[in-house]
């Protein structure tokens, strides 16, 4: 094997653009597939380094300065955020970033994570890259290390994209890793900087507030079973079922990027998980270096009981429970088991995310929740009963809601007033089902020419923030509501009476007062000023004025 590095994994700096005023508010989180994905290439006897620019706060400049004086064979690019869906909106600094690198090197580039691998043509003519990996990135990366890049070697990678003499070259991807624990098991933790420089979610150190440090994240399972209309956290893993189980659907070798999104709606998604035992390794390592405040990354842990249960059993066998601040995702319909409630709480999880989108049955049908409202109150309580505080997360923008369905989930929210909340404008993500349902339906989307802020626009945060319309419903309505719902939230006289029962007089207040101060700023819309709507027959927007 040459000498040198083969392989630079960068975690690109995006908590600024991507959360703008709030940006010290949200999470500095470890780049787990990063760390994970080198921990692999190493395995394989490649040398690899990991550069997380995003917590080291570098500027794209920078860090095609430090790039540059590595000296990689091979860049790659990790475009994933701090939740399966969250890519999109990191590329407008990912492309900047690109565009910084092939500015003073001739580094070659892979882009990695949902969005490149949902968008690998325009991916590759739009952004200064070189390579996109489609599917699972593992593979991908190791068979092109492994070709020294040259061009007569490239078409054997499996997963990857790229343009030859302008033409799209797709290789099939890669299978999927079905034993994680056999090939996926070595985190290079080592390559990251000290857990002290990563924080936690303000909400999540609620109970003391100055404690957001160290901090940890890891994925205990890969994927979801669920095909929430809205989600593209299956995006990756679908290429590789499809070439695999769905390899004569024509459209998978069509020109057409929409047609070949299409066929991916259509696989089933997968969920793989790794053994209790490897988890409870890697929740040692953070613990032996000092952090307390760990995420589970998972999009849906509380999920499979064996699973969930197993890795519960070994915190409290080590007695860790008491010295840990966990939080993870669940689901209204699978927090149903209060023994297990009582077993996650004593193993140190604090906080559960429940997905409850909407109070309207009829528009929560439509992302995959079938469950009913009573269904919400009864297992919230139960959650909370056992002493884990909730977050709720409600979406608005949803197909088929209207002000008035907005207006039953913002008094749902009222009434259960969870410890926490989020507030979420409906976006068609690439790689998600409605993002192909609203191109055939001919909606302006983030990253459009018209759509200012660029990718930017998918962040629910940003200046830009672009949201699907519904039919009765303009993207801007869409918006005020949800900057309207979060608000009046935030300020709810019951909701300050809440922080000071559970978490005492100044913590959680500390929070709340900073962020009243962060009200965001909208270019769809402005209440001394509202911009209009210039629409065409079809009701779809197409400018403005």
């Amino acid at each position: 094997m040459s000498k040198g590095l083969d392989l630079l994994l960068v975690n690109p700096s995006t908590n600024e653009e991507v959360y703008g005023v709030v940006a010290k508010e949200a999470a500095l989180e470890p780049p787990f597939l990063a760390a994970l994905a080198a921990g692999y290439v190493r395995s394989r006897g490649y040398s690899v380094s990991l550069l997380d620019a995003n917590v080291e706060g570098l500027d794209q400049r920078t860090t095609a300065e430090i790039i540059k004086d590595m000296n990689p064979k091979l860049v790659a690019i990790v475009a994933q955020g701090h939740q399966p869906s969250a890519s999109s909106q990191l590329m407008g600094a990912v492309g900047k970033l690109c565009q910084e690198i092939k500015g003073i090197s001739n580094t070659p580039i892979l882009l990695t994570g949902n969005h490149p691998s949902s968008l690998p043509e325009r991916t590759l003519r739009e952004e200064s890259c070189d390579f996109v990996a489609r599917g699972e990135m593992y593979e991908v990366l190791t068979g092109l290390v492994a070709s020294n890049l040259k061009e007569e070697n490239l078409s054997k990678v499996p997963g990857l994209c790229y343009l030859k003499e302008g033409k799209l070259m797709i290789n099939q991807a890669a299978q999927l890793i079905e034993d994680l624990d056999k090939d996926l098991s070595g985190v290079a933790w080592d390559l990251l900087p000290s857990f002290s420089k990563y924080r936690t979610h303000n909400w999540h150190s609620f109970e003391d507030i100055d404690k957001r440090s160290p901090f940890g994240s890891l994925y205990t399972s890969l994927g979801c079973p669920f095909k929430c209309s809205f989600c593209m956290i299956n995006a990756e893993f679908k290429s590789s079922i499809a070439d695999t189980d769905h390899k004569n659907d024509p459209r998978l070798n069509s020109d057409s990027e929409l047609e070949r999104l299409s066929a991916l709606d259509d696989v089933d998604p997968v969920i793989r998980y790794w053994n209790p035992d490897n988890v409870i390794k890697n929740i040692e390592y953070m613990v032996k270096n000092g952090v307390r405040n760990i995420k589970i990354i998972d999009e849906m842990f509380v999920l499979n009981r064996k699973h969930v249960a197993g890795i519960a059993d070994r915190i409290i066998e080590r007695n860790l429970g008491s010295h840990l601040n966990i939080w993870a995702y669940a689901r209204v319909d699978t927090v149903k088991d209060k023994r297990l409630l009582e077993k996650l709480k004593k193993a140190g999880f604090n906080w559960l995310c429940l997905g409850i989108e909407s109070a309207n049955s009829n528009v929560r049908y439509g992302a995959d929740k079938s469950f009913g409202n009573e269904d919400i109150f009864k297992h919230v309580r139960q959650v909370e009963d056992v002493g884990i505080n909730v977050l709720g997360n409600y979406m608005v923008g949803l197909k088929g809601d209207t002000l008035e369905s907005m207006k039953q989930t913002f008094d749902m929210a009222k009434e259960l007033m969870t410890s926490w909340f989020n507030v979420y404008a409906t976006m068609a993500y690439p790689g998600a089902p409605d993002y192909t349902w609203a191109r055939k339906m001919g909606f302006l989307l983030p990253g459009d020419p018209g759509v200012q802020g660029g990718w930017t626009a998918y962040s629910h945060h940003s200046f830009y923030s672009f949201p699907l319309p519904t039919a009765a419903l303009s993207s801007a309505e869409v918006l005020r509501f949800r900057d309207k719902f979060y608000h009046e939230m935030i300020v709810h006289p019951e909701y300050h009476n809440l922080l000071r029962r559970r978490f005492g007089q100044e913590e959680g207040q500390k929070v709340v007062d900073h962020l009243l101060e962060k009200k965001p700023i909208r270019r769809l819309y402005s209440d001394t000023d509202p911009l209009k709507e210039i629409k065409d027959q079809q009701g779809r927007i197409i400018a403005y004025s």
